[in-house]
C-alpha cells in the first residue's frame, strides 16, 4: 500500500494593483466556484477546500469588473505547507503567479492507495 500526502485546505492570496476590482474564482474541471471580490490596490485572502483542489493543483480565473473577460490563469502545482500568491496587474492576463512555503495554509491529509 503507498501513501502520499495531500493538500486539504489551501490559503490563496491576491493583490490586485490592477485599476479595476477582480472577482476570484476557483477552477475544477472548467467550472469556476466564486471565491470573492479584491478592490483595486488591496489585498485579499481566501481559503480552498479539498473539493476545490484537484490531486494538488489549483487554478484560478480573473474576471475584471465592468468587463465582459475572464482570464484563467494555468494550473499551479501545490504541496503540502505551501501557499498561492497572486498579484493582479493592469492587464490581468499579465499577473504573477507564485507558490511559497506557508506552514500554516494547509493541512495533510494521508492518501492511501
Amino acid at each position: 500500500m503507498q501513501t502520499i500526502p495531500v493538500v486539504t485546505k489551501l490559503r490563496i492570496q491576491v493583490r490586485n494593483l490592477g485599476w479595476a476590482d477582480v472577482r476570484v474564482y476557483a477552477v475544477r474541471n472548467g467550472v469556476g466556484q466564486r471565491l470573492g471580490l479584491v478592490t483595486h490596490m488591496n489585498s485579499q485572502t481566501f481559503w480552498l477546500s479539498r473539493n476545490l483542489i484537484d490531486h494538488s493543483t489549483v487554478q484560478l480565473r480573473l474576471a475584471p469588473v465592468g468587463t465582459f473577460r475572464s482570464y484563467t490563469l494555468d494550473p499551479i502545482l501545490v504541496g503540502p505547507e505551501q501557499g498561492v500568491h497572486v498579484t493582479v496587474l493592469e492587464r490581468p492576463e499579465q499577473s504573477i503567479v507564485f507558490v511559497r512555503r506557508d506552514p500554516e495554509s494547509t493541512r495533510v491529509g494521508i492518501r492511501r492507495f
